[in-house]
């Protein structure tokens, strides 16, 4: 490339309305237009002289993105300046290098900050995770009363017999308050992330949703039910997996009526 083909490029690049690097294979910035300037807030002699690192943080898989030539990627960044933003990037090979870097592939990476749209994403996940909550009030509310008139019952039983409880009715107290517990957790759990650091059993929990979740779909005039085998120790959070299985049933059931 000539030195006016050259200068017609920069020119080019100068006039797009997004940051843009013109970046090698191994991660070194060659040049950086008007916006880059602005956005990494370094002079572009200081651009030149940086590496995608320096610039981005670790976030950005140069690798990976190589390997997926003209996709895009959304990044979680950190800027020279401390300031962490989310940005989307787009990755395309130059087609034709100049001869200072005839040796190397040349890549043009495109920038934009998605920051503000990502929160706002990010609040309308809270705010339907909130929703979901919600509707599951009432169903809540309808589950506990029998589980509650259930416990009251026991324990008159109880106290009018006197003595040492008899063995089945603490084993209907414990049925009737793990009940009540798994409806109240399952609502809270909506709010929550589904996968965790800490593995745990799951299947249990999935056994006692499917027998909640039973009575709740005979209640509506549907037969339901299914097989949950032993499984390993997953890295999930149970109440939000119960959550996730609470909410497919009962968009199903209403999809039946």
């Amino acid at each position: 490339m000539n030195k006016v083909g050259a200068g017609l490029a920069w020119a080019i690049l100068d006039a797009l309305p997004k940051p843009t690097l013109i970046i090698s294979e191994d991660g070194r910035v060659h040049y950086g237009n008007r916006e880059a300037e602005l956005l990494f807030a370094l002079e572009r002699s200081d651009l030149a002289q940086a590496s995608c690192t320096d610039l981005l943080g670790a976030g950005l898989d140069l690798p990976t993105l190589f390997e997926r030539a003209q996709s895009q990627s959304m990044v979680p960044a950190r800027l020279p300046n401390g300031c962490r933003v989310t940005l989307e990037v787009d990755l395309s090979q130059v087609p034709e290098t100049t001869s200072e870097s005839a040796s190397q592939r040349l890549w043009v990476l495109s920038i934009r900050d998605i920051s503000a749209f990502d929160k706002l994403k990010q609040e309308r996940d809270r705010l339907l995770r909130l929703a979901s909550a919600g509707a599951q009030i009432p169903t809540l509310l309808h589950e506990l009363r029998k589980p509650l008139a259930n416990l009251s019952a026991v324990l008159e039983g109880v106290e009018m017999v006197g003595g040492p409880p008899d063995p089945k009715l603490v084993q209907a107290l414990l049925v009737e308050t793990r009940r009540m517990s798994l409806m109240i957790e399952t609502t809270g759990a909506s709010v929550r992330a589904l996968r965790t650091r800490c593995r745990c059993r799951v299947d249990q929990d999935l056994r006692e949703c499917r027998s909640l979740l039973a009575r709740v779909a005979w209640r509506r005039g549907v037969a339901l039910d299914w097989v949950v085998d032993d499984m390993p120790s997953l890295p999930l959070d149970p109440g939000v997996l119960r959550s996730i299985l609470c909410n497919l049933i009962a968009n199903a059931l209403d999809a039946c009526e």
